[in-house]
Parts: structure tokens; sequence; C-alpha cells
């Protein structure tokens, strides 16, 4: 990946972040909540993937060396919590979602 593309991802991340922080959930109606876990669970099944990816990338790998083991241990460690946390938000979002009567 290009540093280009990195530096477009990170700025993606940074506006995703703002929006959401700047939502007010008890100012959406009903269908507003719905759009945005539908919209929350599939960026948590987006996050999880990518968390996975990044416990298999070489450059974490061929750290292990360097890092040490036990820090290498540690950071993916670290990696599978997160993506076990972002699997549990998506699945909590799609429940959710279910269970939100549908407006006619």
């Amino acid at each position: 990946m290009s540093s280009q593309s990195e530096v477009r991802i990170a700025d993606l991340a940074g506006e995703l972040a703002k929006s959401l922080d700047g939502l007010e959930g008890a100012r959406l109606d009903r269908d507003e909540v719905r759009d945005l876990l539908e919209g929350l669970a599939t960026m948590a099944s987006a996050v999880t993937r990518l968390l996975d990816d990044l416990r298999a990338c070489p450059a974490l790998r061929t750290r292990e060396h360097e890092l040490g083991l036990l820090a290498y241990q540690t950071i993916h460690s670290k990696l599978e919590q997160s993506a076990a946390a972002a699997e549990d938000l998506a699945v909590g979002a799609e429940a959710l979602c279910r269970l939100l009567p549908h407006t006619p």
C-alpha cells in the first residue's frame, strides 16, 4: 500500500470518528437509529476483518526478533481481543436492528 493511500485511510478514519462523535443518539428517529446501527454493524465487521488481517501481517511477523517475544505476543493478543470486541459490536448492532420495529 502506498503512503498516499495510507494517509487517505487515516483521514477517512478521522472523519468517521468526528462524525460519530458529533452524533446525539437522543435526537435520532427510529429509522435513523436503524440506519446508524446497520452502519455500525457493517463498520465493525470491516474492523474485525482488518484486525484479523493485521495478525497475519508480514510486517508484524518479521518484527518478532526486534520486538522481543513478550511484546510480539502482547501485540497479537491485543489485536485478537480488539477483533473480538469489534465482532461483539457487529453482532450486538445487528441484534438491535432485528429488535427495532419497522416503520410502515
